[in-house]
């Protein structure tokens, strides 16, 4: 695919002539971070900033996900939503 080659200005260009794109991007990356920490908010959305190997390497060394800032503006996010945490 041609997109997989433009850098820069060019790919933000593209990006922004096809909407579409960004969100199928996004739900692919979430449905590959939920395939590897479940239904899990806190886990995800570590990941989301800091990748599968950066969160791996953050649950072995036991960090708390809950004080990272992202982590909190999710978990805020769901609790607005009323959805349940696992």
């Amino acid at each position: 695919n041609q997109v997989l080659a433009l850098k820069g200005d060019a790919l933000h260009s593209y990006m922004n002539k096809n909407p579409k794109l960004e969100k199928q991007i996004a739900e692919a990356h979430y449905d590959r971070l939920a395939k590897q920490f479940g239904d899990n908010p806190q886990k995800i959305g570590y990941a989301w900033l800091n990748g599968i190997a950066g969160t791996h390497k953050a649950l072995k060394e036991n960090r708390p996900f809950n004080k990272h800032y992202y982590v909190k503006k999710i978990l805020q996010a769901y609790a607005k939503h009323e959805k349940p945490i696992k």
